[in-house]
């Protein structure tokens, strides 16, 4: 897991995994680091070239998918 912070005091953080990883358990993982509780939690896709991240599909990016708190945004 690899979590990446928004710009900004309250900037989202996305807990970002390889695709390959079952959701239930990605999402149970990052509700753990965040303290949240799982259904507060959702998947979103995202793309990741080094330490940037982008929400939109970006040239020489690899897809990942990433666990968001909902309702933040």
């Amino acid at each position: 897991m690899e979590i990446y912070k928004g710009e900004g005091l309250r900037g989202r953080t996305y807990y970002v995994f390889n695709r390959n990883k079952k959701p239930e358990i990605a999402i149970t993982e990052a509700a753990r680091e965040s303290r949240n509780a799982r259904w507060n939690m959702t998947i979103i896709p995202v793309w990741v070239n080094g330490n940037e991240l982008y929400t939109e599909p970006t040239k020489g990016t690899v897809k990942m998918m990433a666990v968001v708190r909902r309702g933040k945004g």
